[in-house]
């Protein structure tokens, strides 16, 4: 079982998250991604935010990479929801 501390460091890093895509994503997308967050929903968070990308057909910014896959990893989110959000177009 996780510890609390794994959970203040996955709010914080998804926090951060949300924080680099300020004006990339809507600002509804960004307002319902805190929302799950303050309620400690950050797989629902995380996929929320997946699907907007998808929805818009846009990639996650090549800046916000890492960071989105290591939260994706550490969630356990299934790949089918990210990675082609981050793979290189062929």
């Amino acid at each position: 079982m996780c510890s609390s501390g794994y959970y203040r460091i996955l709010e914080a890093d998804l926090e951060k998250f949300v924080s680099t895509l300020k004006g990339t994503i809507a600002a509804d997308c960004e307002s319902s991604a805190r929302n799950y967050i303050d309620h400690n929903e950050f797989g629902l968070a995380f996929e929320d935010i997946c699907f907007y990308f998808r929805d818009v057909k846009k990639k996650i910014p090549s800046d916000c990479r890492e960071l989105f896959r290591e939260l994706a990893e550490r969630m356990g989110i299934d790949r089918k929801y990210w990675i082609p959000l981050i793979e290189n177009d062929a």
